[in-house]
């Protein structure tokens, strides 16, 4: 018997070569999209073509954020397809008028304190005039703007983060929000109309920015102030910087809320300021915060702004987004007061 080891047959030629391709295939397939950031996919064709024309999409996941947020997932139609939405722009989404539905004569009327002593009944809020016809009855349709909270760089589809405007959960709201209780009622395979974009302020990345009326240009210093829902475009602001590994960008963000349970997506706004090496931090307060709490407590103040973002200069823009009254009695008169340049320092979403 030979005491020589078995000799190893090289594979042939042609099935190497076929491993090797197939190798290649799969290492560009898996690494070939990470490369491209958000704003280099303009190969990929874009869902929103025509800003007049509504498009239909479907509801292809709902995930439970919070006791009252929910995130849903509409698909594109075609994996490889993108949204086409500028960062900073928002989409509108149409529905049927729950409060048509229900034959309401009222929604969420002004609490008896703000009637001035007004005879009638009720009267509605002035951002509910836009759901109303010229005869003064509910529209059977009404729309609402929302943020994606995702990039052109999630091809084949894009989330909303969505917060729940319930019934008989605020005495103050006591119908709750026509457009946020439909959404909720949604199930997956149903579709909605979208359109867009819109808005007033567009991130083109590395510090770039534009807003309507505004001299803005490049801004490398950002600080936010959101609060509750507002949260959402900062949102995709923030993944837009973190993602692009050439930009350059800090951002500070100030976020305010009722509670700790209000938060959304408090662990990955964590994550996120964790992982990014001082390019984005931020900081809570809470209007009624739980025991041992280590964030801000009350409304927005200057002290918390200047404690949290970063200070007036050049390079330093302040965007908002969050209840109408928080930006009008905490945000913009303590930005004043600590000398931003109101006229091109700051933005509200």
């Amino acid at each position: 018997m030979s005491d020589e080891a078995p000799s190893v047959q090289p594979l042939p030629i042609p099935m190497f070569l076929g491993f090797f391709l197939l190798f290649v295939t799969w290492y560009v397939y898996k690494n070939g999209r990470k490369k491209l950031v958000w704003h280099q996919m303009k190969k990929y064709k874009a869902l929103l073509q025509n800003r007049k024309k509504k498009y239909t999409v479907k509801l292809i996941d709902k995930k439970i954020v919070t006791h009252d947020t929910i995130r849903f997932r509409f698909s594109l139609g075609n994996s490889s397809m993108r949204l086409g939405l500028p960062v900073g722009k928002c989409v509108k989404v149409f529905g049927p008028n729950i409060a048509k539905k229900q034959n309401a004569i009222e929604w969420n009327p002004r609490p008896e304190m703000e009637r001035n002593g007004e005879i009638i009944p009720s009267d509605p809020r002035p951002h509910q005039n836009d759901d109303i016809d010229k005869a003064g009855e509910w529209k059977e349709i009404i729309e609402r703007k929302y943020t994606p909270c995702t990039l052109d760089s999630n091809l084949g589809y894009f989330d909303f983060t969505i917060k729940i405007y319930r019934s008989n959960e605020n005495q103050l709201f006591p119908h709750g929000g026509k457009m946020s209780q439909y959404m909720e009622s949604l199930e997956v395979g149903n579709s909605v109309q979208i359109q867009g974009p819109f808005g007033k302020i567009e991130y083109f990345g590395r510090g770039n920015w534009k807003g309507m009326g505004k001299k803005y240009g490049k801004r490398n210093q950002i600080g936010l102030i959101c609060g509750g829902s507002g949260v959402t475009p900062m949102i995709q602001l923030i993944q837009a910087v973190l993602q692009d590994p050439k930009d350059n960008t800090t951002i500070s963000m100030l976020y305010a809320n009722k509670t700790f349970d209000d938060i959304i997506i408090k662990e990955q706004l964590d994550e996120w300021s964790l992982n990014s090496n001082g390019q984005f931090s931020i900081h809570y307060t809470l209007d009624s915060p739980p025991e041992n709490w280590n964030g801000y407590e009350g409304f927005v103040s200057d002290t918390m702004i200047s404690e949290t973002l970063p200070p007036p200069s050049d390079d330093t823009l302040i965007l908002m987004c969050g209840p109408p009254p928080m930006i009008k009695f905490a945000c913009l008169p303590n930005l004043k007061k600590l000398n931003y340049d109101l006229k091109n320092g700051i933005g509200e979403y």
